[in-house]
């Protein structure tokens, strides 16, 4: 019969590396034990996870839970899943993200502006015209 692992022992198992948690997740990752975990429980530890790891970590970790413990959903979690779908890329960012992105893209769209314009352009000097 496989464990069913929830969301505070797979945080737990992480944060608390001598904890029964931390050992029933190594005998998991050692193949000497099945484990089950829901769709709801891994959102939360990803949620968890992103809030006091980033996001980076948060994505690695539950990737491992994946490959490693059998992932299961109920009916009601495939129709979330269905309108997460649906929204397609935009509920995958969040506005930080988004704002983060606008300003980096004016800073490097700046930069090649002034790379790639010439003096002549600059200063309207019919002297240094076009090639």
């Amino acid at each position: 019969m496989p464990e069913t692992l929830g969301a505070d022992a797979l945080i737990r198992a992480v944060e608390r590396p001598d904890s029964e948690s931390a050992r029933v997740w190594d005998h998991v990752l050692a193949g000497e034990l099945e484990a089950t975990v829901d769709e709801p429980t891994l959102r939360e530890v990803e949620r968890f996870f992103s809030d006091h790891r980033g996001r980076s970590f948060a994505w690695m970790y539950t990737s491992q839970v994946r490959r490693n413990a059998r992932v299961v959903a109920s009916g009601a979690d495939f129709a979330a899943d269905a309108r997460a779908a649906a929204r397609g890329v935009a509920g995958v960012y969040n506005r930080r993200d988004f704002a983060r992105s606008l300003l980096i893209s004016a800073v490097v769209g700046t930069a090649l502006v002034l790379i790639n314009v010439r003096p002549g352009q600059v200063t309207g000097n019919p002297a240094d015209g076009p090639d």
